[in-house]
């Protein structure tokens, strides 16, 4: 594996979700990495002329979160400053990533939970000799260390998941002729402890900012307000 960039602390070490054998998820993780344009499981500057351009800098990703349906599967990945969305066709050899980098991921969270992709798809078949999959809207993000379980809201549509490696994943299916609305509908997601109280709350994207203990500003969603800055909270280390 490539090692973690110089200065960027490491996610934590996920274990398997369960069911899923080591190779299998390194596997996954090698085909979701070479669909956002990376070489052998991490993303790379440099990817194979024609592929997408991956983030600027060079990252390994790992499994953290894997749900099956009757769609195939959806994977969430992450690096020391990567994340990666990944959508998995039925024969579990389709990959189609999307994600993102930046210097908060994944270390640091907005609070007690983020929303790191809130996605759709349509419904449909690109090749006519496919069956056509259903359409899907996604939510997907990481919790601090206290949080259990996760309850997602979108679109009139919920459900209650439980954390996976420090992470939560929702996979909404509809109909094969399902078309996403123009506006995107934004996501609520309630945090959970093993009590069942509520930890956090959050609707869509962070807004404001957020700093690390040492005062630097490590989530910076402001709008122009100059609000002050709120305590960032670092994933899986409490």
């Amino acid at each position: 594996p490539v090692a973690t960039p110089t200065g960027v602390p490491a996610p934590p070490d996920p274990t398997g979700p369960a069911g899923l054998a080591a190779a299998e998820a390194a596997r996954l993780a090698e085909g979701c990495g070479r669909s956002f344009g990376g070489v052998a499981g991490t993303v790379d500057p440099t990817p194979d002329p024609g592929a997408r351009p991956g983030p600027t800098v060079r990252d390994s990703v790992r499994l953290y979160n894997l749900v099956r349906d009757e769609a195939g599967a959806h994977a969430l990945l992450y690096g020391p400053r990567t994340y990666l969305s990944c959508t998995i066709d039925r024969s579990g050899e389709g990959f189609n990533s999307g994600g993102g980098t930046g210097p908060e991921f994944p270390e640091w969270l907005p609070g007690p939970l983020s929303v790191d992709d809130s996605s759709a798809a349509a419904g449909g078949s690109r090749d006519p000799d496919l069956p056509p999959e259903p359409g899907h809207q996604v939510v997907a993000g990481r919790v601090a260390a206290e949080v259990t379980e996760v309850r997602v809201e979108l679109d009139g549509q919920q459900a209650r998941v439980p954390v996976v490696n420090g992470t939560y994943l929702v996979r909404f299916l509809h109909g094969t002729d399902w078309e996403p609305a123009q506006r995107t509908p934004v996501p609520t997601v309630t945090g959970y402890d093993a009590r069942g109280r509520t930890v956090g709350t959050l609707t869509g994207y962070p807004r404001g900012c957020f700093t690390s203990p040492a005062g630097d500003v490590v989530i910076d969603g402001r709008s122009g307000d100059g609000a002050a800055c709120a305590p960032a909270v670092r994933w899986g280390r409490g």
